[in-house]
């Protein structure tokens, strides 16, 4: 096969190659360093948000009883997400597949209790 080609018949181009007019080209380098600035621009802006969240008018009125209660429901709700994990088809370890199970109950699955 040619330099970049490989394949049955050689017909496809090898990692790191493209195809341009019947000949694999060498693939310029990319530029990685736009993922991680996105990155950090997002993580700002969240900080941001979860300041003004934070140190609002709203939440300066708001009681224990209701930051508790909404606390309590997106505990069961990620718990609840967690055993739909136990319903996929994959080979989990004996120990993570028992704490599977035991949260079964929250989704109101009471077989194996």
């Amino acid at each position: 096969c040619a330099t970049g080609r490989v394949g049955t018949a050689c017909g496809r181009c090898d990692d790191g190659y493209y195809m341009l007019g019947g000949t694999c080209e060498v693939c310029p380098g990319r530029s990685d360093w736009w993922p991680s600035v996105l990155a950090c621009f997002f993580g700002v802006f969240i900080l941001f948000v979860t300041y003004y969240a934070a140190n609002s008018a709203v939440t300066a009125y708001t009681s224990s009883m209701l930051a508790t209660s909404v606390s309590f429901g997106a505990l069961v709700t990620g718990m609840q997400s967690l055993t739909v994990m136990s319903q996929m088809s994959v080979e989990w370890s004996s120990s993570w597949t028992d704490f599977l199970n035991g949260l079964g109950f929250i989704a109101f699955d009471l077989e194996p209790l």
